[in-house]
């Protein structure tokens, strides 16, 4: 019997973005419900020609809409493919079936082609696994993309890919906000620059937000432009005393 394969429909149609998406998927639906209403007919009595011809027609515009979903699929940048799964898996609140959909997110991340996009990319999925409280999944994805990302040559890229994972894997346990926030001091460390030291700024305000002060004193301090680092310690002085 032909039903509608739930997950499998997911993970393909919200691998785009794209308007026509929803129409798509609500016409899937439609069509597997007609297909489910027909067969289970066919159980009591045979079908004519015409249900016969008008079965193959369902089928064949199922087939049809899979193929412009799978069109769609191969044409969309492997970023926003990540996102959207990423977005897909919030929205689902069975553990077994998100988790299979950030399977497939974390897997077209790692289609990229450079150490830092993955990683930066992968941390859509991550934030999705701090968000649910799915910390165990959430520190073995980190410890594979820390991993991933010492394979980087350039400092400023690790840089960069390394506070993605902290700007969005905010929720996680303090713990792995300090193993990501060691690990951008690290690389931050190794390089020079305005984005470095911006993403240190940003950084230390995202850490004093968590109740991790003295990891925020620790990236100001390493700023290198004297006006930067006043700007962060004012900042954080401002947000110290926010009502």
């Amino acid at each position: 019997m032909i039903c509608f394969q739930r997950m499998g429909i997911f993970s393909l149609a919200f691998s785009f973005d794209f308007p026509r998406n929803n129409e798509i998927i609500t016409e899937l639906q439609r069509i597997d419900e007609l297909i489910r209403e027909i067969e289970e007919s066919q159980k009591n009595f045979s079908l004519n020609d015409d249900n016969i011809t008008e079965f193959r027609r369902i089928r064949e515009l199922r087939r049809d809409l899979l193929r412009e979903i799978e069109d769609d699929r191969r044409n969309s940048p492997l970023w926003r493919r990540c996102q959207s799964l990423a977005s897909a898996a919030r929205s689902i609140p069975d553990r077994n079936e998100q988790e299979a959909i950030l399977d497939d997110a974390f897997k077209t991340a790692l289609d990229l082609d450079s150490p830092n996009r993955i990683v930066s990319v992968s941390a859509w999925p991550l934030e999705v696994l701090a968000e649910t409280k799915n910390y165990d999944r959430f520190d073995r994805e980190l410890d594979r993309l820390l991993r991933l990302i010492d394979t980087e040559p350039h400092p400023i890229r690790r840089c960069d890919a390394v506070f993605q994972l902290l700007r969005l894997g905010r929720q996680a346990h303090q713990r792995s906000i300090i193993k990501i926030t060691n690990a951008l001091i690290a690389h931050c460390s190794a390089g020079h620059g305005w984005k470095r030291d911006r993403n240190l700024r940003d950084a230390a305000m995202i850490l004093k937000h968590v109740g991790l002060q003295e990891y925020a004193s620790r990236c100001i301090k390493i700023i290198e432009k004297p006006r930067v680092r006043r700007q962060a310690q004012r900042m954080l002085n401002e947000y110290r005393h926010a009502p």
